[in-house]
């Protein structure tokens, strides 16, 4: 997170987040997307009492992630290769990683019930348009190894966020809230 962007009407979107889906689960941001400069000063405070959203290394049940990367997901170079990285140190203030996102699932009692990420991450290749290439993102990450045990969907806005979590209950419960809030349909998208 970038000192600069502290007060931008994303923050506004994460603590409407944090507020309709808390009677899910309370968001924490991860500090793995934040520099260490930013976590030791007057910032952090800022982005906490805006947000509503705690930078937390160690959250209490039942807590959610939402990791909040400058760029988002990085995982498919284009739409054309549908590769995903395996990688899991990638994930950094920039950028995180599928890899990144499943392994959060696989730490035992500490489990989020959901991840939400910041991801305007998008490749500039011609005749693709931002939603045909977050509907490939999801079909990548569905049909790879380290991604198919998951559920997604996007909100598609300026301030687009992937949901995702390793229930398919609670990720249609976080969808029903999100529609139940008064947001538009055509704002979720998702794969079969």
């Amino acid at each position: 997170m970038k000192n600069d962007w502290n007060g931008d009407s994303f923050d506004l979107v994460k603590r409407f987040w944090q507020q309709i889906l808390l009677p899910i689960a309370k968001l924490y941001a991860h500090p793995r997307f934040f520099r260490r400069a930013y976590l030791e000063g007057d910032d952090r405070q800022k982005y906490e009492s805006l947000t509503k959203i705690t930078i937390e290394g160690s959250p209490s049940q039942p807590f959610a992630w939402l990791l909040d990367p400058d760029t988002g997901i990085c995982d498919i170079g284009t739409p054309v290769n549908n590769k995903v990285s395996n990688t899991k140190t990638k994930a950094n203030a920039e950028y995180t990683t599928l890899a990144f996102v499943a392994d959060l699932f696989q730490q035992g009692q500490e489990k989020p019930q959901f991840v939400t990420v910041f991801d305007q991450s998008m490749p500039r290749v011609t005749g693709y348009t931002p939603l045909d290439y977050r509907i490939k993102k999801m079909a990548a990450f569905k049909n790879s190894e380290i991604g198919s045990h998951l559920f997604y969907f996007y909100y598609i806005s300026h301030a687009p966020f992937l949901f995702c979590s390793d229930n398919e209950k609670t990720l249609n419960v976080v969808k029903k809230t999100i529609l139940d809030s008064g947001i538009p349909t055509f704002r979720v998208t998702e794969i079969a």
